[in-house]
């Protein structure tokens, strides 16, 4: 179940669209796996250059009315587009923005949606999300990446290197100032399983507290960075030990495969 079927679908549709220029992001990449917490109720498209949203979402409306879709346009402009796509009993928002083309990795193709962010930008975006708002879908998603793929502490620290001035405690701090949730905030998510609040909170708790405590391992003069082993993966790290056996990788304009020499 990494998608709902209605998006399935449309992803299906776009993907024909999709370029390293015009890519799946946000949530719905990132919970595109049958074990995720979550649906997306959206889907978020991004695009490095400002005019490659009016161009991209112009071409998507088109191809969704040729398909039988009805799309009611709710916001355009410069940068950010609206709409959402209705069929029979189905609807799903979606959004074009403009984003940084700065990131760890390059686009990556994918055959159920064209092209989309590398995961480890996905993670970065969502922690970066976080530390800028109260959303308890976010914290959904950072436990999602760290329990799937990337520790908190991995990926707070390579935040940094894509928003330059922020430390790894500032963010943490951020996040922490940004986690309280209800409820009411977690029955208005489309959940893919049952998730307890108080388990939901208790896991949460634990998991800052965890990053906290690692990043003191974390060698200061390589901030921002990736930890990578020789094929070119990023890893979680723990002890200080294990620093020595891994490459910093940074991000750059576009992303770059690490060298691996």
């Amino acid at each position: 179940m990494p998608y709902t079927k209605f998006q399935e679908k449309v992803l299906q549709l776009l993907a024909k669209n999709r370029n390293p220029e015009s890519y799946l992001a946000g949530g719905t990449a990132i919970n595109r796996e049958g074990d995720s917490l979550r649906y997306s109720r959206d889907l978020d498209i991004f695009h490095d250059a400002l005019e490659q949203v009016a161009i991209c979402s112009k071409a998507d409306i088109e191809t969704l009315q040729n398909a039988g879709y009805n799309v009611e346009v709710l916001i355009r402009q410069p940068g950010f587009v609206q709409a959402i796509a209705r069929f029979g009993k189905d609807e799903l928002k979606l959004d074009w923005a403009v984003d940084s083309a700065f990131r760890f990795y390059p686009v990556e193709a994918d055959k159920s949606c064209g092209y989309r962010l590398h995961d480890a930008d996905l993670a970065t975006n969502k922690c970066l999300a976080l530390a800028s708002r109260s959303e308890v879908r976010d914290v959904l998603d950072l436990i999602q990446i760290n329990d799937s793929y990337l520790s908190l502490e991995a990926v707070c620290w390579a935040a940094c290197g894509k928003d330059q001035g922020y430390t790894p405690a500032m963010i943490l701090d951020a996040i922490k100032r940004n986690s309280r949730f209800t409820k009411d905030d977690l029955d208005r998510e489309h959940l893919a399983k049952e998730i307890n609040l108080i388990e939901l909170k208790q896991r949460w708790t634990e998991l800052l507290k965890s990053a906290e405590e690692s990043l003191q391992a974390y060698p200061a003069d390589k901030l921002g960075c990736l930890f990578i082993d020789k094929s070119g993966h990023p890893h979680s790290l723990k002890k200080t030990t294990e620093f020595s056996k891994l490459k910093p990788h940074f991000g750059s304009a576009r992303g770059a495969w690490p060298r691996l020499a």
